[in-house]
């Protein structure tokens, strides 16, 4: 019998106590979002944001990508 990855991750409590994953307060994200919409007038790169608030720059690009996802289908 083999459990999906997801029912594995609840019961061993994986995304609580794994230190790849990390929580990210909702002030970070927006400001990440604000960053990646205003990068075309400021030049700033993509990785300097991530550097800038301790995030990689994959996390960046798919919270911008989500952002414009549900920006475009409302």
């Amino acid at each position: 019998y083999r459990q999906s990855a997801s029912a594995t991750a609840s019961r061993y409590r994986l995304l609580e106590t794994s230190p790849a994953v990390k929580a990210v307060c909702r002030v970070i994200r927006r400001e990440a979002l604000r960053r990646m919409k205003a990068r075309n007038k400021s030049g700033e790169t993509v990785r300097s944001i991530a550097e800038d608030l301790n995030l990689s720059v994959s996390c960046v690009y798919r919270w911008y990508a989500r952002s414009r996802d549900s920006a475009t289908s409302e």
